[in-house]
Formats: structure tokens, C-alpha cells, sequence
């Protein structure tokens, strides 16, 4: 594997990891794959993690073509990209999940917090549907 690789790797494997925490927490594999490239997408053309926040926060047409409710794609978007609440900046939960699995946190420490957990359950597009 050629140096330039690995981060690419890396970065897809912390997609399928979020993925797969969505999935495993209720939301339809559709919905989570799609909504979780799609903020993939714009975090990579954002200047940073909060604008791309913002920007995706107020994107009412991705919601609409991704048939997610106002409460699951914010609770989407806070999980992935973390809060927006300064207090929060330097913990988990303002950093947000795909920069823990950046960093190699694991997929079953994520599983093993309650709050998170409980976030994505009661926001799934299943609930609301």
C-alpha cells in the first residue's frame, strides 16, 4: 500500500465504523449510509468542522431528498460532527464520532456511551416515521 493510501483507508473506515453505528442503533441502512456520505461530503469542502455544522444544520433540501426528520438530522449531524457548544469543544461529545474514529477510538467504546447511544436510538427515522 503506497503511503498516500493509508489516510484514505483510514477515513473510510471510520464512514463504515459511523455507519455502522447508526445502522446497529436502529436507523435504516439507507438512511445512514446517505446521510452519513452526504455530511462526508460537505465536511470536506468546508473550511471547518463548525462551518460545515452550520451549513448542513440549515441545508433543508438534504434533509427533504434524505427523508430524515428535523430532529434526526440534527441529532445526525451532532453525533458525526460534534456540538457546537463551546463548553463541550475539548470532550468527546464536542468533538463528534467521525474524529474519534479518526483517531482510532473503537466502535464498541462508542456503543458504551449512554448518551450518545440514547441520542441516535431516540432520533432514528424508524421512531419518527
Amino acid at each position: 500500500m503506497f503511503a498516500e493510501e493509508a489516510p484514505l483507508v483510514e477515513v473510510s473506515l471510520a464512514v463504515e465504523n459511523a455507519i455502522s453505528l447508526f445502522t446497529l442503533l436502529g436507523w435504516p441502512a439507507d438512511h445512514a449510509r446517505d446521510g452519513i456520505e452526504y455530511v462526508c461530503s460537505r465536511l470536506a469542502d468546508a473550511p471547518s468542522r463548525p462551518s460545515a455544522f452550520e451549513s448542513l444544520r440549515r441545508d433543508y433540501a438534504a434533509r427533504a431528498l434524505l427523508d430524515v426528520s428535523q430532529p434526526a438530522w440534527m441529532s445526525m449531524l451532532r453525533t458525526l460532527l460534534g456540538s457546537g457548544n463551546p463548553l463541550h469543544a475539548h470532550t468527546a461529545a464536542g468533538r463528534g464520532i467521525l474524529l474519534g474514529l479518526l483517531v482510532g477510538e473503537p466502535l464498541h467504546a462508542l456503543l458504551g456511551d449512554d448518551d450518545l447511544v440514547s441520542d441516535i436510538v431516540l432520533n432514528s427515522p424508524r421512531v419518527f416515521a
